[in-house]
């Protein structure tokens, strides 16, 4: 398989090691993965908009920033490539529909991102 396609199921993982090995054996060069961004303002949005709610979605076992992904996949064989972000709030007011898209001009701060990663050779030294 030259590319793999892994999107909006990372967050639902228990062990996403085990899935990170598992996708590196399959994976013939690239990898894309796409994931809810738990950047820091998407946590003042939950912690001010729902202060009696979970600080993770319902179903997610973990939510990551898009640099946790990074330094996961980094460290079990991957190199990022690419990384684009969108939707910024799902619920944003309408007023704000025209205003600036700021997913795409602030990845970072996205509320989901796609994130291309390379394959690296395989090394020993991943495996914990």
């Amino acid at each position: 398989m030259d590319t793999t396609t892994f999107t909006e199921v990372f967050e639902h993982l228990k062990h996403p090691e085990k899935a990170i090995e598992e996708i590196h054996r399959v994976t013939g060069e690239k990898l894309f993965l796409a994931t809810p961004n738990n950047c820091f303002l998407k946590r003042v949005k939950r912690f001010l908009l729902m202060p009696k709610l979970s600080r993770i979605a319902p179903g997610h076992f973990k939510e990551y920033s898009w640099s946790g992904i990074k330094k996961l996949f980094e460290g079990h064989g991957f190199k990022l490539t690419r990384f684009s972000g969108f939707k910024y709030f799902i619920d944003r007011p309408k007023f704000l529909y025209n205003y600036l898209d700021l997913g795409k001009k602030f990845p970072k701060l996205s509320a989901k991102v796609i994130m291309e990663f390379q394959k690296l050779p395989y090394q020993k030294a991943w495996k914990g």
